[in-house]
Parts: C-alpha cells; structure tokens; sequence
C-alpha cells in the first residue's frame, strides 16, 4: 500500500517537473517564431549575423542541458508510468519524448550547422549568404515549433487522464 502511495506521490512530481520543462521549451520555441525571427528578419543581413551570433553564444550553452535534461525526466517519468499501469498516459508521455528527440536531432543535424556558418561568416559576406542562413533559421525553428507543441499537447492529453486522488 505505502509503495503505491510513493509511486503514485512520484509519478506526479515527475509529471508535474515534466510538463513545466516542456512547457518552458515550448515557450521559448513559440518566442522564436513570434518575437525572434521576424525582428531578426527586419534588422538587415549584417546586423542579423552579428546578433544571431551573440545569441547562440548564450543558447550553446544554455540549451543542450536543459534539452537533455528535460528528455531524461520525460523518459523517467514514461517508464515510471508504465511501471504502475498508467500505460495511456506512458504512451503519451513517450509520445512526447519522441517529439522532443526529434527536435533535438533536427537541432544538431540541420541548424548547428547554420549557426557554425552564421558564426565564420566575414564582415564581407555576400547579403544573400546572410539572408540564406537567415531562410535556413526560420525553416528550422518553424519545424522545431511545431515538434514543442506536439511534446507538449501530447503531455497536455495525458496529464488530463491522470487520477490525481
């Protein structure tokens, strides 16, 4: 009984920590598309690239543990639903955390590489180059947001189905 009781106490902290973090890359996924790139696109090519650059300065460091930390607890948190039979809502979390995978694997096999271009660009650069890369970013991040909103609705369902009593 007291095991239960335990299990049922984690499952909803690991829900809970795992629909804020989701939540939270959502947010910011949702900031690039509505804030970021449409100023970056009206800036101009050159200040673009120098300020995509300060901006991935920050986000190279900031992301990588926030995204792995927020795919370990959502698969934490699918396994300890499976371990108690909440098997909807452990599909549905693992649902998500495929979301989140592939956003990953989209970040590092396609923009990396824009921003490692964005970054070695020099001062002379072609303002098609800069406008280019700029396309790139906003195909990427366009894609990436719509895998956020897909991780967080599926996370959304099953936190609806779960019993909190």
């Amino acid at each position: 009984m007291r095991i239960g009781l335990c299990m049922h106490i984690a499952n909803i902290i690991l829900l809970t920590l795992t629909v804020l973090l989701c939540g939270g890359y959502f947010g910011i996924t949702l900031f690039c598309q509505i804030g970021l790139l449409p100023a970056m696109r009206s800036i101009g090519p050159a200040a673009f690239v120098k300020a995509w650059r300060d901006i991935d300065g920050y986000m190279d460091r900031a992301m990588p543990p926030y995204k792995l930390t927020l795919l370990g607890l959502t698969a934490v948190t699918t396994t300890t639903l499976a371990l108690t039979c909440q098997c909807q809502l452990a599909i549905l979390t693992g649902i998500s955390f495929l979301f989140g995978l592939a956003a990953l694997i989209l970040t590092i096999t396609r923009q990396v590489p824009v921003n490692k271009c964005i970054a070695a660009l020099p001062p002379s650069a072609a303002e098609s180059l800069a406008l280019d890369l700029l396309r790139s970013t906003r195909t990427n991040f366009t894609i990436r947001f719509y895998l956020a909103l897909a991780a967080f609705t599926a996370l959304c369902l099953g936190v609806t189905q779960y019993p909190i009593h």
